[in-house]
């Protein structure tokens, strides 16, 4: 994983798949893998990873986000925005705390009631709606950009400092 190796009785049995030229993988967010070529390969392989940005869509994601827009809301009782714009400080963990107990649950059962199905569905439309109108705005820009050429049949192409790879009649040749 990002954070380090996942432990073993985590993995399961891994399941193997040889994928063959031209073949595509899906794997979904947070799936373990691991690549490798066969030692008995007779041609070199290239394994690389294109990432669909999923982790702003997950559900805790959303209700993070929902919960914020009900923060900065003008729809919390006096009492729950009151408590959720108190600075807290070292200090208010000291001595007696049942009354900062007691605003907690309040202002959570309060904002609990807020967070619902529904709420996590219009906040995911809202955010593809402006995530898409993003991505519009940027093909428009990059169609209306002179660009410069792109790669062709025998074009070379820079991977990291010193290695290349050359197409040549449907075979792909790393040249160092």
């Amino acid at each position: 994983g990002k954070e380090g190796a996942i432990p073993e009785h985590l993995l399961g049995q891994p399941t193997e798949v040889i994928l063959q030229p031209g073949d595509v993988m899906y794997l979904p967010r947070g799936m373990p893998h691991k690549a490798a070529v066969p030692e008995d390969a007779t041609v070199p392989s290239l394994h690389f990873t294109i990432t669909v940005p999923s982790s702003d869509f997950g559900f805790g994601v959303l209700m993070a986000y929902q919960l914020q827009s009900m923060l900065t809301s003008t729809n919390l009782t006096a009492a729950s925005d009151k408590f959720c714009r108190t600075a807290c400080t070292r200090k208010a963990f000291e001595g007696d705390t049942s009354k900062l107990q007691e605003e907690l649950e309040a202002a959570t059962a309060e904002l609990a009631k807020g967070v619902s199905l529904k709420s996590i569905q219009a906040n995911f439309e809202g955010r593809m709606a402006r995530q898409n109108e993003s991505r519009h705005k940027e093909v428009e820009f990059l169609m209306e950009k002179d660009l410069p050429p792109f790669p062709r049949e025998l074009s070379k192409v820079r991977l990291v400092p010193g290695v290349t790879i050359r197409s040549v009649q449907g075979v792909n040749v790393i040249v160092k």
